[in-house]
């Protein structure tokens, strides 16, 4: 099989090159991308093509203004370029379609008749897609597009022009979605309200070798430095420090726990200034900042429980499987969460639910956790780390998209995993 994927798997020099010269980069995008690419790959008999735009913040966020064409060497004789375009309002939308066109119509043209082919899109960007699609039936090539996240999300720092820009394109992204021979899903809300007749399959997540390995090794080591005493209860969170997220009901629910708890907060966000003067008065709570993954995974360790407080009224978690879940749970810690719409039931299964969602019911639950022998705790983890690598590793979650595509292309009906 020889797949085009046409989305954002730009080279990881050119990411840590966008977050050095602009602050800001798509990491889980990033991340999620390649796992996709890996995955495909780890397949029998798949070849990958790349088509990429550098996922780069429209001008003034982001001064640079245009992004040149280039190709780069991946071996495996795949065929690899970045989509030149102009980073300006519309503009950017505009020279991005006009060079995806050109380019998949390269790859079909080129592409070797004798091996089934398939295009993959990588999120739901509308340039990309009105240059794939009717180029791929055109020629005869299914379309696959992966849906991460709900068409036409507005974001609170965008200006007027640009949120009705979304308001246009989401009618677009929705069109294209619907006209789509199948789509890979990550929560399984997007496909049921957004293109309820189109094929879907459930891929919430994959775990890559780098992230087993990772797991792996930060659960052999002991940190002698550690500020953690035996007695410690320490209760970690990881990620956006948002309202959103439930951090404030997190905060709310530790003031009530016993002495011996800690809380371990890393990230930043709007609560940083928040949190900080939590930990001024109360010396259980720890505010490490903003650091690496790997040492985030490391902490993981030292934890005795994983909290992830998002609330499941919030609208937005209809349509999202947070990626930290599977952080979380490959550290082989116990996690507590909220049963978010997007967390497959079975993941419940290795998952402490919270189910009263007020400061009363996690204090409550983080009481009772707290009380429980440290064996207890950490057979749930190792259950929790077992399931992940297991069941959403890159060869098994490769394994289910090859077979998906494959039933796309030959005009079966893929049946949506629930």
């Amino acid at each position: 099989m020889r797949v085009l994927i046409v989305g954002f798997a730009v080279p990881d020099a050119e990411m840590d090159e966008l977050r050095r010269r602009h602050g800001e980069a798509p990491v889980q995008t990033h991340k999620l991308c390649w796992n996709v690419v890996n995955a495909m790959e780890a397949a029998p008999d798949v070849r990958v093509d790349l088509i990429s735009s550098l996922p780069l913040p429209t001008y003034p966020r982001c001064r640079q203004l245009w992004v040149g064409y280039r190709r780069w060497d991946r071996g495996q004789g795949s065929w690899n370029v970045m989509v030149p375009f102009i980073n300006v309002l519309l503009v950017k939308h505009l020279t991005r379609w006009l060079a995806s066109c050109l380019l998949v119509l390269r790859w079909l043209i080129a592409r070797d008749r004798s091996c089934p082919g398939i295009v993959l899109l990588y999120g739901i960007h509308s340039a990309h897609m009105y240059a794939a699609m009717p180029l791929a039936r055109l020629f005869g090539v299914k379309c696959v597009t992966l849906v991460s996240d709900p068409p036409g999300v507005e974001y609170r720092w965008e200006g007027r022009a640009t949120r009705y820009a979304k308001r246009f394109d989401k009618i677009l992204l929705r069109t294209a979605m619907r006209a789509s021979d199948g789509l890979v899903v990550l929560a399984e809300r997007l496909g049921k309200d957004f293109a309820p007749k189109v094929p879907a399959l459930l891929m919430e997540g994959i775990v890559s070798p780098r992230d087993q390995e990772q797991f792996l090794r930060a659960s052999r080591v002991t940190d002698d430095g550690s500020p953690v005493a035996s007695a410690d209860f320490v209760i970690m969170y990881a990620g956006g420090l948002l309202r959103s997220y439930g951090v404030g009901l997190l905060l709310r629910a530790f003031e009530s726990l016993p002495d011996h708890c800690r809380l371990w907060i890393f990230g930043s966000g709007e609560m940083r200034e928040e949190i900080q003067a939590a930990a001024a008065v109360d010396a259980r709570i720890v505010y490490w900042g903003f650091v690496s993954n790997a040492e985030v995974v490391r902490r993981f360790q030292e934890a005795s429980v994983l909290v992830n407080p998002r609330p499941s009224t919030n609208d937005f978690t209809l349509y999202s499987f947070p990626s930290k879940v599977l952080e979380y749970m490959g550290s082989a810690r116990p996690v507590v969460s909220t049963r978010l719409a997007g967390i497959p039931e079975e993941y419940f299964q290795h998952i402490i639910p919270l189910d009263e969602e007020t400061p009363e019911g996690l204090a409550s639950l983080l009481t009772t956790l707290s009380k429980m022998p440290k064996e207890e705790l950490d057979s749930i983890g190792q259950r929790s780390q077992e399931f992940v690598l297991r069941s959403k590793s890159i060869e098994v979650q490769g394994s289910r998209l090859r077979e998906f595509l494959q039933r796309v292309i030959g005009g079966g009906t893929p049946v949506t995993r629930a």
